[in-house]
């Protein structure tokens, strides 16, 4: 289970080298995982595109995980947003796009 998405500048241009976090909690195990615009293996989201790695199976949660984008000096450049997740395996990957002022 997993979240993955783009990130793009305001000229709607992929943004490269954000930071990606999603923090909280699924189930009883706490979360506080990180990934990179432009690092997903294949490029299967975009030029932008991030992938992380929740869980090895599908857990339903509600409001307990927040993602949000940060440039490289760890200056916040979204709010963070929360997600709900599913124990349904037709339901494990969550795309999730931002857009930032970043360019």
């Amino acid at each position: 289970m997993g979240v993955a998405g783009q990130v793009f500048g305001l000229d709607d241009k992929p943004v490269l080298n954000l930071i990606v976090i999603v923090k909280g909690k699924l189930g009883e195990t706490e979360v506080d995982v990180f990934s990179m615009t432009g690092l997903a293996e294949g490029d299967p989201y975009g030029p932008a595109g991030y992938e992380i790695q929740l869980a090895n199976l599908p857990i339903s949660s509600i409001g307990t995980l927040n993602i949000q984008i940060f440039d490289l000096d760890a200056q916040p450049l979204s709010s963070p947003f929360t997600f709900d997740t599913f124990s349904d395996c037709d339901k494990n990957l969550f795309i999730i796009n931002f857009t930032t002022d970043e360019k």
